[in-house]
């Protein structure tokens, strides 16, 4: 007998793999900051969004270019 259940995937990256938007939720487990986190950075026009009706999605390739534009942190 096949197993019913299904375990949730909580990998932030295997989230986004091959999508081309995500979720405020999902971007921010992709960038581990906080909702708040995310929309003042939306606010301030850092990372953009889009809306979709009344959905607000963050491309991923948006997010990927904030991520990359940070400078290192040297130890």
């Amino acid at each position: 007998m096949k197993n019913a259940l299904k375990t949730e995937n909580t990998n932030a990256h295997d989230n986004s793999e091959g999508k081309l938007v995500l979720t405020p939720a999902q971007a921010c487990e992709l960038l581990q900051i906080s909702i708040p986190t995310l929309r003042k950075l939306t606010n301030d026009g850092t990372i953009p969004c889009k809306r979709i009706g009344h959905r607000v999605r963050y491309p991923v390739d948006a997010l990927n270019d904030y991520v990359n534009d940070l400078s290192t942190v040297e130890e």
